[in-house]
């Protein structure tokens, strides 16, 4: 398979939480190791796979509500952060929480195309209707988020160690139709503006 780009889930996508935002911390007490997104109306709920991949986990989680976690080879890094370099290829997990409903199973292929669900406010984490995406170069321990401590374990997601990466370096913004996709800020000072301004793709 050669190098794909990772689109937007969500084609009027605003970023509300962004990634390890310090306010966020203060305010809530534990670290952001993802980014939180909705629909720019907050109307259209419906996700769509970021690209092609293989689902690894898809169902309900104690914590994090209705989960998935898809794996993504062969990404090309959008922009720089931290050991990432922009231009090179790397292979992902994203994990997605919160979902409304999954509308795809474990061990399914999916791409940019394909309806993975809709996002909504499921999950004892959750603050109202949004979706969480985390990226993490662990590919094999790739239910374990640093969001919890070590030893949880929600059913899907446990706790584990930081090896999340910035959500801003990796998705782009599908600017041809159909997709014909734009994002936002959401202007509340939880999202630095690599959050949410992709690079743009056609």
């Amino acid at each position: 398979m050669s190098e794909q780009n990772l689109v937007q889930p969500i084609n009027s996508m605003r970023c509300t939480a962004g990634y390890k935002d310090a306010r966020y911390l203060r305010e809530n007490g534990f670290s952001h190791y993802g980014c939180d997104y909705t629909d720019l109306a907050r109307s259209n709920t419906r996700l769509y796979s970021l690209g092609t991949g293989n689902v690894l986990e898809a169902g309900p989680d104690v914590n994090t509500g209705n989960t998935i976690i898809i794996r993504y080879n062969n990404v090309k890094v959008q922009k720089s952060w931290g050991r990432l370099v922009a231009g090179s290829v790397i292979s992902v997990v994203c994990r997605m929480w919160h979902l409304k409903s999954i509308s795809i199973a474990k061990s399914q292929m999916v791409d940019k195309d394909t309806t993975i669900g809709f996002y909504g406010n499921t999950g004892g984490k959750s603050f109202g209707a949004h979706l969480h995406i985390e990226f993490d170069t662990d590919l094999i321990c790739y239910a374990y988020s640093p969001t919890f401590r070590s030893g949880t374990n929600g059913g899907i997601i446990r706790g584990g160690t930081d090896s999340s990466v910035s959500p801003g370096a990796l998705i782009s913004t599908k600017t041809s139709p159909p997709d014909s996709q734009s994002s936002f800020d959401s202007n509340n000072g939880y999202c630095s503006r690599f959050d949410w301004n992709f690079v743009e793709v056609k």
